[in-house]
């Protein structure tokens, strides 16, 4: 049996993924704040803002009128797992789009100089936001109907459960009722 505030599941990443969808379909709100939350974090973590991102979220998200707490969770989209995908993909995106191609050249280069990578920073970033505003937005689309899907579901499971729990309680006052005459 695992200690009092472990998880059953090791903290494995499904069992992670998991316990973060139970929460976040539990967020209070209103679904479609919650849902333009999520989008708003989604888009803002396609961009290159990282380390900036929750920063630039969560305030977005206040402006617009949505879901904080589904901002910062839909800014996780890019974490340590997936930043090398999201991150090449935006750039193959954005290059492609700004007629800036090859690649850049840091990395695992040991004789590039500090020098070398903030004149290439430039280049690097609007490539960057470029290809992360293209694939960004219909990621953000895409992540506010699932978010709407999945609060709305949930909502009208725990709705249908409470419906048939008075059921449950009207049937059984009724028949205590009958019983007693």
């Amino acid at each position: 049996m695992p200690a009092e505030g472990c998880s059953p599941d090791g903290g494995r990443p499904r069992g992670l993924l998991k316990r973060a969808y139970g929460r976040f379909i539990k967020l209070r709100g209103c679904p479609r704040e919650i849902a333009r939350g999520f989008a708003v974090g989604i888009f803002v973590g396609f961009t290159p803002t990282l380390g900036a991102q929750m920063l630039i979220a969560v305030p977005l998200a206040a402006l617009l009128k949505s879901n904080k707490l589904a901002a910062a969770a839909g800014v996780w989209i890019t974490n340590p797992v997936t930043v090398p995908f999201i991150y090449g993909l935006t750039y193959l995106v954005g290059s492609q789009l700004t007629g800036l191609s090859g690649h850049p050249s840091i990395g695992f280069v040991p004789e590039i100089t500090l020098v070398e990578i903030a004149a290439k920073a430039p280049h690097i970033f609007w490539t960057l936001g470029v290809g992360g505003i293209v694939v960004g937005l219909p990621m953000a689309v895409a992540g506010y109907y699932f978010s709407l899907a999945a609060v709305t579901r949930y909502r009208e499971r725990i709705q249908q459960k409470i419906a048939a729990g008075k059921e449950r309680l009207i049937h059984h006052h009724r028949i205590r009722g009958k019983k007693r005459r």
